[in-house]
């Protein structure tokens, strides 16, 4: 029972739905004080295992889908078990005893003639080796049909698998491909932004909320003084010195929230729009944790949204802003264009404390890269992140040059689903 929920909770993994060590273990301790049937089970994971609302139909349809591969493996070990055991006490087929005896006969008559022609080729005397060892064949081409065939000793070859056989494996892999397509497919996280369908895009809308929620609220690396933190060493062991050395009176000490100031770049085209949304989100969510954020849209044209961007209904907002702002002209991205015309209107939002998020394909349609108004752009920054939705292989390929942006950039991520984003969004704010 341990190994099977073990390997459920592996399943539970690949589907997105963190089990820890300690929850397993919660896990094992509730079926141990429950009565062994499907509900108490399905009971027992929900109330140690389940953290979202949403993980409960999931887990269900992911239980019975492994249920029934147990099921199908256990009815194909037993099959494999009884047919051994039949294979095992059942007697081979004999020949008969007048066919015996003319086997035995022909093996006797072909041992003689293969005596004789070696003691010819020892002794020197009558054909020479060649024509020895041609006679030697003729025996053997005698007996090619009888003596010279896996049936000799049974009479006809052993059965193959049974077609039964063939059916309970197939049903076994198709319970687990199944489980596994079921697991893949619902792992929210690793699923890329743009094969979400509604219902899964309102989850991860939720998932990217609360992850700038958290970051939002994370500390800084700064300390300053506090009144009830950490005990701060350095002024309590001064503050010692003059009760003589013993720290009578306790200084404590926390980490400053950081505030630092954030520039977003995000391209709105067609194939990049799912992404920027959701990049959007996340900003949207955060705006307080920075001093000061300027967002723009871009496609062949660029458009300050920070103004939009502070709206409630921002999922309302993102749909209007190509309509609102004018960013699209031709409808075809152009990075050079865009990169031209920030550097003349926009360059003064950046300064050597800014953090710049570039969220684009760099896809170019073929037309001149502005390389040399990015790279002066970048010189302006303290630091720039380019976030590519698009897949790592594919950077360098057909009209996408990302390959020329990427020198001038402190880090290049790839960042196409939530788990991506929230690793990245971790590691940068």
């Amino acid at each position: 029972m341990v190994q099977e929920l073990i390997g459920f909770t592996s399943i539970l993994r690949q589907a997105g739905i963190p089990v820890s060590t300690g929850e397993l273990l919660e896990l094992l301790q509730a079926i141990s004080l429950l009565e062994p049937t499907r509900e108490n089970l399905l009971l027992a994971i929900r109330s140690t295992l389940v953290k979202e609302s949403g993980h409960e139909k999931l887990l269900e349809e992911l239980l019975d889908l492994y249920w029934l591969t147990l099921k199908q493996k256990v009815k194909k070990h037993s099959q494999n078990a009884e047919k051994n055991k039949t294979f095992i006490t059942t007697h081979f087929p004999r020949l008969s005893r007048d066919e015996f005896n003319s086997r035995l006969a022909q093996m006797k008559e072909w041992l003689k003639q293969a005596m004789k022609s070696e003691d010819k080729s020892f002794s020197g005397g009558g054909k020479p080796a060649g024509q020895g060892a041609g006679n030697r064949k003729n025996p053997g081409k005698k007996e090619s049909g009888n003596f010279h065939s896996n049936s000799f000793m049974t009479g006809k070859q052993q059965p193959g698998p049974t077609p039964g056989e063939d059916i309970e494996q197939h049903n076994v892999k198709q319970p687990e491909m199944e489980l596994l397509h079921a697991a893949r497919k619902n792992n929210l996280y690793q699923r890329c932004f743009a094969e979400l369908d509604s219902e899964q895009i309102k989850q991860v809308k939720k998932q990217v909320a609360r992850l700038g929620r958290r970051l939002a609220t994370r500390a800084g690396y700064r300390r300053i003084p506090a009144a009830r933190r950490t005990v701060d060493m350095s002024r309590t062991v001064r503050l010692a010195a003059i009760t003589g050395g013993i720290p009578v009176i306790l200084r404590y000490q926390g980490r400053q929230l950081s505030r630092p100031d954030l520039v977003v770049l995000c391209d709105l085209s067609g194939s990049v729009a799912p992404y920027s949304q959701f990049m959007l989100l996340l900003v949207h969510t955060m705006q307080d944790k920075f001093r000061m954020v300027r967002s723009f849209a871009f496609v062949d044209a660029i458009a300050e949204i920070t103004v939009h961007i502070k709206e409630p209904d921002l999922e309302n907002t993102i749909r209007n802003i190509q309509r609102q702002t004018g960013i699209w002209r031709t409808g075809y991205s152009d990075y050079g264009a865009v990169w031209r015309q920030f550097y003349h209107e926009h360059l003064h939002v950046l300064h050597r404390k800014v953090t710049l998020i570039v969220l684009g394909d760099a896809r170019n349609n073929y037309k001149p890269s502005g390389v040399e108004y990015f790279r002066e752009i970048c010189h302006q920054a303290r630091q720039v992140i380019w976030l590519n939705p698009a897949p790592e292989q594919s950077w360098n390929r057909e009209d996408s040059i990302m390959h020329i942006y990427k020198p001038y950039c402190h880090y290049v991520f790839e960042c196409c689903n939530l788990s991506q984003l929230t690793r990245i969004a971790r590691q940068i704010f």
